[in-house]
């Protein structure tokens, strides 16, 4: 069957970051949108879960504070933001050592200079590295002529192979979720450049709070929840159940799997890295702050430990701390328990087992060349566009950039 022709002026597929961000500007351009989610709530792959009073993001995740996009669009004072130390702890396999930001905490430069996570040659080569991407504006970093793996540049740079295997590596391995650096040094130097200029962020109760917040500047209408498209083509949209539903223009904004199988072009789906984590609640914080602690011994399991918690407001209940640990593939809970008590002692006694998380889906691949930084069509027929993380680049930053320029698009030719 098909629906009456909804009154809107484009219907949306998916609720995550790209599609709300989207609707969004369709809105402020006069446009009214009409989304579409299958699941029952907006935000794609960030979602936070309540357990047992504990709110637990689906996989360890930060708000860059200085993606600009977020800032044109987020209301940070309402999000509650609470900050994560820039800088981290490093467990050595027998001891843990600090590595601090002595442009933010300038009461650590002589601390971070005799850290031994990095040679004074390291440290310096960091400085400068710094230096060069806070001057240069993101559209630079993102036209760079030479591409290659992370990895082949960050020994370019001429970092030693201890501070790359005792830092950088699992810092920013981390972040792209994958351990071998084979991601773009294009969104190694984005992502840089966004920790140098900004904060790593957690909003209070968790990061699904970001994509409440821009669904609530939508009236409750214009968002169909639990409504999954099995077809779409130019102009016209078949739901799970048959319905029909027709509109000027329709807007692709799911993940790149399920893109790919909606319009059957497997060229879209290039692939995932995945994550792996477990929660676990503490009277204590095993930190001695809002730190990440990374694993730089080289052994084990654990990738990394954070404590929400001890960041931002509302992911534990009072006088409990949230624990974080994200692991290197599939790892038993007492494989990470035997691990937590190597690297906390007596302290890791008291942690209790919450939940575990096997994300297959978490972080589209970024090797050279896959992602589009805003190169990328955002029409695949007439009436037809497509935006994504996937389309951009893999960060809160690209979903939102890629949503708003097929709305820009739409409105200009609406």
């Amino acid at each position: 069957m098909t629906e009456s022709k909804p009154v809107c002026d484009a219907v949306i597929v998916g609720a995550g970051i790209a599609g709300l961000r989207c609707a969004l500007e369709l809105q402020e351009r006069g446009l009214k949108p009409l989304v579409l989610e299958a699941s029952d709530r907006a935000g794609g792959r960030i979602r936070t879960d309540v357990v047992d009073g504990f709110h637990l993001d689906r996989g360890f995740q930060v708000l860059l504070t200085a993606y600009d996009e977020c800032q044109s669009i987020l209301d940070y004072d309402a999000l509650n933001l609470g900050y994560l130390e820039p800088g981290a702890m490093v467990w050595t396999g027998s001891e843990f050592e600090s590595v601090s930001d002595p442009w933010r905490r300038p009461s650590s430069l002589l601390k971070s200079a005799c850290s031994p996570i990095g040679s004074l040659g390291d440290k310096l080569k960091i400085a400068g590295l710094r230096n060069r991407l806070i001057r240069s504006p993101i559209e630079s970093i993102y036209e760079t002529g030479e591409d290659m793996p992370t990895i082949d540049y960050l020994r370019s740079l001429g970092y030693s192979d201890t501070f790359m295997r005792s830092f950088l590596r699992p810092f920013y391995g981390g972040i792209f979720l994958e351990q071998e650096l084979a991601t773009s040094r294009i969104m190694f130097d984005f992502v840089f450049k966004m920790f140098a200029q900004g904060y790593a962020a957690l909003p209070e109760g968790g990061m699904g709070r970001i994509p409440e917040q821009m669904a609530s500047k939508l009236p409750p209408e214009d968002i169909r929840l639990n409504t999954r498209a099995a077809k779409i083509h130019p102009r016209c949209i078949q739901l799970a159940d048959g319905t029909e539903i027709r509109s000027s223009h329709i807007v692709l904004a799911t993940d790149m799997t399920s893109a790919a199988s909606i319009i059957g072009d497997d060229s879209l789906d290039r692939g995932w890295n995945k994550t792996y984590c477990l929660y676990f609640s503490s009277p204590h914080n095993p930190l001695p702050g809002a730190y990440i602690a990374l694993n730089g011994s080289q052994t084990g399991k654990i990738s990394n430990v954070a404590v929400p918690s001890g960041a931002a407001m509302g992911y534990a209940p009072n006088g409990q701390s949230l624990i974080c640990v994200s692991t290197k593939g599939i790892a038993s809970l007492e494989e990470i328990l035997s691990e937590l008590r190597s690297w906390f002692g007596s302290t890791a006694t008291s942690f209790r087992f919450l939940k575990q998380y096997s994300i297959p889906e978490a972080l589209p691949h970024q090797l050279p060349g896959d992602n589009g930084y805003g190169k990328n069509s955002v029409q695949l027929d007439s009436g037809l566009w497509i935006c994504g993380d996937y389309r951009y680049s893999a960060s809160i930053q690209g979903a939102m950039a890629s949503g708003r320029k097929v709305a820009e698009a739409i409105s200009q030719e609406s």
